[in-house]
């Protein structure tokens, strides 16, 4: 569904496309996550970093694998570990009853993409557990 060597493209930089600090709507409700936390659409890592930093442990799904070396470089470097795993969100299938809480930040998902994606979101939740999008 989407094209990785786009992304990998557009991450092949010593720049981070959108920053290094958290997505303001995520950093103002993370008192809402629990953990693990499941971060989709996750990119560069500046969100999957944040979580971490909140000691909570997370996975940074992307399609772009260059994307996710940044988010590993940028988690180093402010002294947290996250988890990553490439997916095309189109086919991912994630763990049932695993997450806390799943974080879909500007990820924007074409119709037939979210009518899949969001039951197993739904599945991949522990018992109250909390959908951030």
């Amino acid at each position: 569904m989407y094209d990785h060597r786009f992304w990998n493209k557009r991450y092949t930089t010593n720049e981070y496309l959108y920053g290094t600090e958290a997505n303001t709507f995520l950093a103002e409700n993370a008192h809402l996550l629990h953990g693990p936390v499941l971060s989709l659409s996750e990119g560069e890592g500046r969100n999957a970093v944040f979580i971490a930093s909140r000691g909570l442990r997370v996975v940074g799904v992307d399609c772009s694998e260059v994307g996710l070396e940044k988010a590993k470089s940028l988690a180093t470097s402010r002294g947290v570990v996250i988890e990553t795993e490439v997916a095309d969100l189109a086919d991912y299938q994630p763990k049932e009853r695993h997450f806390g809480s799943v974080v879909s930040i500007s990820a924007h998902l074409p119709s037939s993409v979210r009518e899949k994606l969001y039951p197993l979101i739904e599945k991949s939740l522990k018992p109250n557990g909390v959908v951030l999008l």
